[in-house]
């Protein structure tokens, strides 16, 4: 039998122990004990289970049952660790978490260089980037009003300052920078709400000079490169600000991109499955031995989104979180009887949404076995899903008749995946880059712009997708309507556009003298096709979100 590999994280490992212990003690004494006890306990057992080493406690909420609270508590945990191993003699100081990303070095002997901020740096031609420069180009004395800003701003910006890109998942515009910038005091706001007017503070001055300086290097050599990352690190002292935002924004002597890069040949494609996918109780592990019988590189871990996908790691890596991009190719995995669980319960619509808004290529797979809910079900319900998942969602779609040939298509996907990556420099972003609400529109641009596809790395892609934490109010609203029995993804687009929340609806219908004006309301949305609401379908969305008895 083989030996059980340890645990890549046991300081975590051991604290959540700790903490479980702590709360089963109290059980009887403090109230809510037992909830936490259960919590910690799940959260104990899934990271002793979790295979890839984790750099600190936020990265820890790609584990089951670990949320922000047991993640922020983690992070001040190992801070004192951290000083604690600090204050260590160094004549042996304990190496408890050996092999582990946050495994605590003896301090070294010498004095530590001082470190200082780098200076924030807005992306080249981005809406921050145009703000900042048109402010500057108004004059030092100047406040002006936002239809001044925007139309001053327009020609400096790659994107509209104030229209949403058509077919963007989210309402970005170059003036959503507005906050960030007066967030972090670079521009000042004055005027109340009514009427607010702007002008650059003294340190949104000495950024526009260094922009303005950028910009002419730029435009004397051809490098287009700069900064893409808005959150401050170290590094030591003793360059010059022009080395600090060089080295923050273009790339000393290169012209390839700040973000991480996979050059070719330092890189290989392994298949990533969900450790919730198995034959059965008996055989969980028919895909880990498939695989490694046909020796496919794999790993198995708890997707966000997903039942696999690929990844790009570079050969020999240590662990690091930079160290693995998940390329854009996902596979949903269905049997028969799943899909007819899935329609039933909801999930088959909330999964295919979540799955729209990625932006990778889905491959729809379903299982030609297990029959039992299927016959029972109907076949024609069963045809009408998967070509609504085809025709509609634009999916691929994919039929196998038994869990061997799915692997057998696994494997054949991980090879065509190897070699079509084959000698190609790779882009990813990383957590710290982006947001989960708007990194597809930080990352069109960018792609339109340098014709190069950037990939997210695996940290990145498990907390964009995260189920709980990366839905807006109009992603919750359109999910709300798509519950209406006859409210399909389209229709539900069609009239999120023309009313953004439940509320604007209802005032919509206020404002009808009728309520048979009320009940054709939604006729006018849309046009011919599956987008149209139909007068029946527009009634009985208007008795659903009127009626007293719903």
């Amino acid at each position: 039998m083989p030996k059980k590999p340890p645990c890549p994280n046991p300081l975590f490992k051991q604290w959540l122990y700790e903490w479980w212990q702590e709360e089963k003690d109290n059980a009887s004494s403090k109230v809510g004990s037992d909830k936490m006890q259960h919590i910690y306990k799940k959260a104990y057992e899934s990271m002793s289970k979790y295979p890839v080493p984790l750099a600190s406690g936020q990265g820890a909420q790609v584990v089951q049952y670990i949320g922000e609270k047991i993640a922020e508590r983690l992070d001040r945990k190992l801070q004192e660790h951290r000083r604690a191993a600090a204050g260590r003699p160094s004549a042996s100081p304990p190496r408890s978490q050996t092999g582990s990303q946050y495994e605590e070095a003896a301090p070294p002997a010498k004095k530590p260089r001082k470190v200082s901020k780098k200076p924030y740096a807005p992306t080249y031609r981005s809406g921050a980037y145009a703000l900042i420069l048109a402010l500057h180009n108004a004059g030092p004395d100047a406040y002006l009003a936002k239809k001044e800003l925007i139309v001053a701003a327009g020609p400096l910006c790659d994107v509209s300052m104030d229209i949403a890109a058509a077919g963007s998942t989210y309402n970005y515009t170059g003036w959503s920078s507005m906050k960030n910038l007066v967030d972090k005091e670079l521009i000042l706001k004055s005027g109340g709400r009514t009427a607010p007017r702007f002008t650059l503070s003294g340190e949104g001055r000495e950024l526009a000079k260094k922009l303005i300086g950028i910009e002419k290097r730029i435009n004397e050599g051809g490098n287009t490169t700069v900064a893409l990352s808005d959150h401050s690190e170290t590094e030591p002292e003793g360059e010059s600000d022009d080395d600090k935002f060089s080295g923050y924004g273009i790339p000393r002597g290169t012209g390839e991109r700040a973000w991480s890069d996979f050059a070719p040949q330092s890189y290989e494609v392994a298949i990533v499955m969900d450790m919730r996918e198995v034959k059965g109780r008996v055989d969980r592990d028919f895909f880990q031995n498939q695989f490694a019988r046909m020796n496919l590189p794999f790993v198995t871990r708890s997707l966000e989104l997903g039942d696999f996908t690929w990844i790009a790691r570079r050969k020999g890596a240590n662990g690091m979180v930079d160290d693995e991009i998940v390329l854009d190719y996902i596979i949903e995995r269905k049997t028969l009887d799943d899909l007819v669980s899935s329609i039933k319960d909801g999930r088959y619509k909330e999964q295919k949404f979540r799955l729209n808004k990625s932006g990778a290529k889905v491959f729809y797979l379903v299982e030609q076995a297990s029959f039992v809910l299927a016959e029972v079900f109907g076949l024609s319900g069963i045809c009408t899903a998967v070509t609504q998942t085809q025709v509609r969602d634009g999916f691929f779609l994919k039929r196998t008749c038994s869990i061997e040939e799915t692997a057998e298509y696994l494997a054949s996907l991980t090879r065509t995946l190897a070699e079509r990556f084959r000698g190609r420099d790779l882009y990813a972003v990383r957590a710290t880059d982006i947001e989960p609400i708007n990194f597809r529109a930080i990352c069109e641009p960018l792609e339109t712009r340098d014709s190069r596809r950037h990939y997210l790395t695996f940290e990145a892609f498990q907390m964009v997708h995260r189920k709980s934490k990366n839905l807006v109010l109009k992603d919750l609203w359109t999910k709300q309507v798509m519950t209406f029995r006859g409210v399909s993804a389209e229709k539900a687009s069609v009239l999120v556009m023309t009313y953004p929340t439940m509320k604007s609806l209802l005032d919509a219908y206020d404002r009808c003298e009728t309520a048979q004006q009320r009940e054709k309301l939604l006729t006018t949305l849309g046009v011919s096709g599956r987008k149209a609401f139909g007068p029946v379908l527009s009634k009985r969305v208007f008795e659903i979100m009127c009626s007293e008895k719903y």
